[in-house]
């Protein structure tokens, strides 16, 4: 099984062209990243260039924001940069200039693009997950490598009941290829349980002296604590819904705002409003049984009367076929 990396993912969302119609700290920053680029403070240039793109999402900006990542050696965050304004610019004549750029340099820059191949032993185990830099990698077939950044990166694998897993691989900044095997995970042993403690007994017959009466639990006081934990039950179950609610409420929000919105944006923004008002209904049903469950142990607790009843024990030799002890009482 081979994984692909997934680097950035390509927003085709229209984007505004020439900064028509500027905000006015996106233009301030993205003034700032070509005076620092020009002096030569290209971390700095990127940083200033990377801001202004969250305020003002532009392709000028994401062409300076490439060629500023280039400039510092990250050929690889480049070249996914790059291939971002190749596509956003697709097909659009008034900024095929940005296009015809993008393309140059995307082929310029794949023949020195270090790569990172990573083979998954099988069978993979279910909820196993993959990592790099703590970032999510995909699974993809066939012997795909993806180009990464020049440095160390942490590959990291785990799985419910196994042992976490991870690895340092250093990659030069330009023309390395390497390759990373995740072995198969290891299971976690439970711990053996203590050996439990001998004890001689004489064979003569033992009788134990009876015990003070021990009061029994009544009916309703053993349905109260059923009742108690189901409330129990159903407040951890609202807790879980209404946090569902309060994220899907926060990605449809996230999905289709006022600088982007497409028509597939708001039709997936709508299902996902819909699933967060189907949570909420759920978390408020939830809580209603709890509270109800919680009364009715309360009331169940407070009228039912404990009834005592004898505790007693006793023990004897027991020979033939099977030598040992004979255990016998009530409790």
């Amino acid at each position: 099984m081979r994984i692909l990396v997934t680097w950035l993912a390509l927003t085709l969302a229209m984007v505004s062209v020439a900064r028509g119609q500027p905000q006015p700290d996106a233009e301030r920053l993205f003034a700032d990243g070509m005076r620092l680029m020009s002096e030569g403070s290209y971390a700095a240039a990127c940083a200033a260039f990377e801001q202004s793109q969250r305020l003002d999402v532009n392709l000028s900006t994401l062409m300076k924001l490439a060629t500023c990542r280039e400039k510092t050696g990250q050929l690889a965050t480049a070249w996914a940069l790059f291939v971002e304004a190749e596509v956003l610019s697709r097909d659009r004549a008034a900024v095929a200039r940005y296009h015809d750029a993008a393309a140059q340099r995307i082929a310029a820059l794949a023949p020195r693009l270090s790569t990172l191949t990573v083979t998954v032993t099988e069978p993979v185990p279910d909820g196993f997950a993959l990592t790099l830099d703590g970032v999510a990698l995909v699974r993809s077939p066939g012997n795909a490598s993806v180009p990464v950044d020049g440095g160390a990166h942490v590959l990291a694998a785990t799985a419910p009941g196994f042992r976490d897993w991870s690895l340092t691989v250093d990659i030069a900044p330009e023309g390395d290829a390497q390759h990373a095997t995740v072995p198969a995970l290891e299971p976690l042993t439970p711990a053996a349980p203590a050996p439990s403690p001998s004890i001689t007994v004489p064979t003569a017959a033992l009788q134990a002296a009876p015990s003070p009466a021990s009061p029994r639990r009544s009916v309703r006081r053993t349905v109260a604590l059923g009742l108690g934990a189901g409330s129990v039950v159903a407040l951890g179950a609202s807790a879980v819904l209404g946090w569902q609610a309060n994220t899907l409420r926060d990605d449809a929000a996230e999905t289709c705002t006022r600088v982007r919105c497409s028509m597939d944006d708001s039709v997936a923004a709508t299902r996902l409003h819909a699933r967060a008002q189907r949570r909420a209904l759920a978390t408020n049903i939830s809580l209603g049984v709890a509270a109800a469950s919680a009364t009715a142990a309360v009331v169940l607790w407070l009228t039912g009367d404990d009834e005592p009843r004898p505790r007693r024990l006793s023990i004897a030799p027991q020979l033939g076929n099977a030598n040992g002890l004979a255990v016998a009482g009530s409790f």
